[in-house]
């Protein structure tokens, strides 16, 4: 597989992930997404800009750890942001059930 599809790849998942967590109104705890396309990077939480593309030269093995690192911080994003969505569908869900039994409880005939 070539870089390209690769970069392009990142880059569509970087936009997804930002994308998402815009439509919930959710921000990241300590990072940042910056969905540009075959050249998206991420912020981390010591403000260190992480590429998230190649290729990786494998004579400057420090390039290929900002790329790694890039990865585990795209992947505690997409967590940070999955567990906002169970917690908030499960209160949802809650509401519901109170909203649901309050209205059988209201269609109940008196005596």
């Amino acid at each position: 597989m070539e870089w390209d599809e690769i970069n392009a790849a990142w880059g569509q998942c970087v936009l997804l992930l930002n994308t998402m967590a815009t439509a919930c109104r959710f921000t990241f705890t300590s990072y940042r997404l910056l969905p540009l396309g075959s050249y998206s990077k991420v912020i981390d939480d010591r403000k260190a800009t992480l590429e998230l593309y190649g290729p990786i030269s494998s004579l400057n093995p420090f390039k290929r750890t900002n790329f790694d690192r890039a990865m585990v911080v795209f992947l505690r994003c997409l967590q940070e942001l999955a567990e906002f969505a169970t917690t908030t569908d499960r209160a949802a869900l809650a509401d519901q059930e109170t909203v649901g039994a309050d209205a059988q409880a209201a269609a109940k005939p008196f005596g």
